[in-house]
């Protein structure tokens, strides 16, 4: 578990639970309501598993998420969000993870977020990267791969997660 949490960001809810119990002068199950309200927390499959709910918290995610190698048999789709300007703080990465997650996740996929993006692989065979280089490049990078049968989806998740990702850094 330990690992997991120091490699992905993954804590099984009763950990947070008692973490939160301990450490929070609220109760636990608002206090995971509101962090999950705040993108600095996510939920791992369906809320209905409650005992085994997981967590994804992508501000203690260590790995690194790369740049998808392009497979033959799926198509791929990118966007990239360049911000130009004033810095952008660094709680803001965290946010922006954890929004694409809500976005592009449901309890059937497959999520792995690092501290650099996240990919959630979808049941029908889409695989979803985020990947910033804020620091470097202050940029934001969607690439949907997709199977040829899925490529309406794929695309109109394209052009739906920037809108909604731009949405919420508004709201920031």
């Amino acid at each position: 578990m330990i690992d997991t949490f120091n490699k992905a960001g993954v804590m099984e809810a009763p950990l947070l639970l008692n973490l939160l119990e301990k450490e929070s002068k609220l109760p636990s199950d608002l206090s995971v309501e509101l962090l999950n309200t705040f993108h600095l927390i996510h939920l791992c499959g369906s809320s209905a598993q409650t005992h085994n709910k997981k967590y994804i918290i992508p501000y203690f995610a260590t790995r690194i998420i790369t740049t998808p190698n392009l497979h033959s048999d799926l198509i791929p789709l990118k966007v990239d969000l360049l911000f130009h300007g004033l810095p952008i703080p660094g709680y803001v990465f965290t946010l922006i993870i954890a929004s694409y997650l809500d976005i592009n996740s449901n309890p059937f996929c497959v999520s792995e977020v690092g501290r650099n993006g996240a990919t959630v692989v979808q049941s029908n065979g889409v695989i979803n990267h985020l990947i910033h280089s804020f620091f470097e490049e202050k940029r934001v990078t969607l690439i949907a791969l997709t199977p040829a049968k899925e490529i309406d989806q794929a695309w109109t998740g394209q052009l739906e997660s920037p809108q909604k990702l731009v949405s919420e850094l508004k709201s920031v």
